[in-house]
């Protein structure tokens, strides 16, 4: 989503396209998290690769493209664990402060 958002001429038909795809994404997350409760993290207990590599990836789009109020909001359980994973001290090391992008709003000009 980051390349359709920031980079070159706007292209709102990828655009949505790709959006569909994380939401897809977002929605299987979602099931994993309704099936697993009490599981904080994908796999175990604790952060695994599958988190940092979920969370590497994403970081971009979060600051950028993947907004709470069209897409994080109607994952609440995606949205609470993403959340969990950005406070982590060593995720703030590697990847920075990250807040959510309130309100995605196409780049102008396109």
């Amino acid at each position: 989503m980051f390349a359709f958002a920031s980079w070159g001429k706007w292209d709102a038909a990828a655009f949505e396209k790709t959006k569909k795809t994380v939401m897809d994404a977002f929605a299987t997350l979602e099931l994993h998290f309704k099936h697993h409760p009490n599981q904080k993290y994908l796999v175990s207990d604790r952060v695994t690769l599958a988190d940092i590599v979920l969370v590497a990836n994403l970081s971009g789009s979060l600051r950028v493209s993947i907004d709470e109020a069209s897409m994080l909001n109607a994952n609440p359980k995606v949205k609470a664990y993403l959340s969990h994973l950005i406070a982590e001290p060593h995720v703030k090391s590697v990847l920075g402060e990250i807040k959510f992008l309130p309100t995605f709003t196409p780049p102008a000009g396109n």
